[in-house]
């Protein structure tokens, strides 16, 4: 079994730049930990590399898919 029942586990699912060169992570914790079908809720957080806080937490993939790419896109110079 390679997680313990139900003790919490945090991931790193993703990591990406923005426009301004600097670098996010995406986190996925689950509360009840992966095993046993426990990895069906999670809490997802978007934080820029070196803050103490995350900017954004998601409770469901339409909100971080939303987050992650307003975060990617470019900014527009008029």
């Amino acid at each position: 079994m390679p997680f313990p029942i139900n003790k919490p586990v945090t991931e790193t699912v993703e990591q990406f730049r923005d426009c301004n060169n600097d670098v996010w992570n995406v986190e996925l914790h689950y509360p009840s930990g992966k095993a046993r079908g426990n990895d069906r809720y999670w809490i997802a957080t978007i934080t820029k590399q070196g803050a103490t806080v995350p900017a954004v937490t998601c409770a469901h993939m339409l909100q971080l898919d939303y987050e992650v790419r307003r975060r990617r896109q470019p900014t527009l110079d008029v």
